[in-house]
C-alpha cells in the first residue's frame, strides 16, 4: 500500500504562529507534523513508499526537511503546479493529481498532514485489508456539541459500514466524527475522477466521503484514541500540552 500525504495547504487559521511554515513541518513534542504520520505509518508495516503533494511556495521546503531527516519509509515530494491561494487545486484535486502520478491496482491511504494521531495506524490498516473496502479513519467524541459544525459526522451500522456520513452539520446524528484519513481501493480511486468531473467540491474531502457512501460499501474503523487537526493556535497549544505532559511523549488528546 501507498500513501498520499496532502500537503498544500498555505494554513490560513494559524498563520500567526506560524506566518512561513507548511504546516507539515510545524512542530509538536520537537518533531514536526510530518514525521510523526510517517513513522507512525512505518510502524504499521504496511506502508510501502510516501508520496507528498504540496504547492509551489513550500516544495522545496519539504523536500529538504525529508531529505535531510531520511525518513523510515521511501518519501518523494511533487508540486501541483500552484502558487497562490486563489489558484489551488483543493485538497481532492491534489489528490487526483497524485493518484495519476502512482501505478494503479493498489490500495493508497490518503492523509492530510496537519492531523497529529494519537493511535497506531497499523490496526485500522489491517482492517482495510481485510475487507478489501474503502475505509474512513473515525473517532468517538465524548459530547455531539464537540462534532457540529467542525467535524463530518458518521452513522455505522451492526458491521461497521457507514450508513450515513454528513459533513460538518449543525445538528450531527451521532458523536463520532470522520478523520481527514482514508483507505481508498482501486475502484474508490477510480470513482474520484468521475466525481470532480461532475463539479464535486475540491476542497472538503468530506462531501466525496460522503458521496462514495452511496456509491459503494465504505467502512468506519472507530480508532481508540483520537486526533488533533494542528490548524489553529488553540489546537497547537492543546497538542503541544497533552505531548509534553506525557512521560513518554505519547499524544492523548482529542479531534
Amino acid at each position: 500500500m501507498n500513501a498520499v500525504l496532502l500537503a498544500a495547504g498555505y494554513g490560513t487559521r494559524i498563520r500567526s504562529l506560524f506566518p512561513d511554515t507548511p504546516k507539515a513541518l510545524i512542530e509538536v513534542g520537537g518533531r514536526a507534523l510530518i514525521d510523526h504520520l510517517i513513522a507512525n505509518m512505518a510502524r504499521s508495516g504496511a506502508i510501502d513508499s510516501v508520496l507528498v503533494v504540496t504547492n509551489e511556495r513550500y516544495r522545496d521546503a519539504l523536500r529538504r526537511h525529508l531529505s535531510a531527516g531520511s525518513p523510515p519509509l521511501p518519501a518523494r515530494v511533487i508540486g501541483d503546479g500552484t502558487a497562490s491561494e486563489a489558484e489551488r487545486l483543493g485538497a481532492l484535486g491534489d489528490l487526483q493529481l497524485a493518484l495519476r502520478r502512482l501505478e494503479g491496482g493498489a490500495d493508497v491511504l490518503v492523509a492530510a498532514t496537519d492531523k497529529l494521531l494519537a493511535f497506531e495506524l497499523a490496526e485500522p490498516l489491517r482492517f482495510a485489508q481485510e475487507r478489501a473496502a474503502a475505509v474512513n479513519l473515525c473517532v468517538r467524541l465524548p459530547d455531539r456539541r464537540r462534532l457540529a459544525g467542525r467535524h463530518g459526522c458518521v452513522l455505522l451500522d451492526a458491521a461497521g459500514r457507514i450508513v450515513d456520513f454528513e459533513e460538518k452539520p449543525a445538528r450531527p446524528k451521532s458523536n463520532v466524527a470522520s478523520l481527514a484519513v482514508y483507505v481508498l481501493p482501486p475502484a474508490a480511486q477510480e470513482f474520484l475522477d468521475g466525481y470532480l468531473r461532475d463539479g464535486g467540491n475540491r476542497d472538503a474531502p468530506g462531501h466525496f466521503l460522503s458521496h462514495l457512501t452511496r456509491a459503494m460499501t465504505v467502512y468506519g474503523y472507530v480508532a481508540g484514541g483520537a486526533c488533533y487537526d494542528v490548524g489553529t493556535p488553540e489546537s497547537y497549544a492543546e497538542a503541544q500540552r497533552s505531548m509534553l505532559s506525557s512521560p513518554r511523549h505519547e499524544i492523548i488528546g482529542r479531534v
